[in-house]
């Protein structure tokens, strides 16, 4: 927060990932990954971000992206898939 007024979290949306395959199987591997992607974003301390959370002027917040796969998953994709578009926007208001 770079402002000069302390600011609170009114919402935030986490943007759908793009998961794109390779090769002849492209499809269904990106399939596969996106029904077993796991991802959380939280505080760098693990703790839960929540509507109301307060950012206070001149403050900044450490966030972790953690990513995971299924480990009860029963498949696993053929040929690389990439993960792309793990985006955030954070929506503040004024506090």
């Amino acid at each position: 927060n770079s402002g000069t007024i302390d600011a609170e979290l009114t919402g935030y949306i986490f943007a759908e990932p793009v998961i794109t395959g390779t090769g002849a199987t492209a499809l269904t591997d990106a399939e596969i990954v996106k029904n077993n992607l796991i991802y959380t974003l939280t505080y760098a301390d693990g703790t839960s971000i929540q509507q109301g959370d307060d950012l206070a002027k001149d403050g900044t917040a450490s966030l972790k992206l953690t990513v995971g796969y299924d480990m009860n998953a029963t498949v696993l994709p053929i040929s690389p898939v990439s993960i792309s578009n793990m985006d955030v926007t954070f929506v503040y208001g004024q506090n």
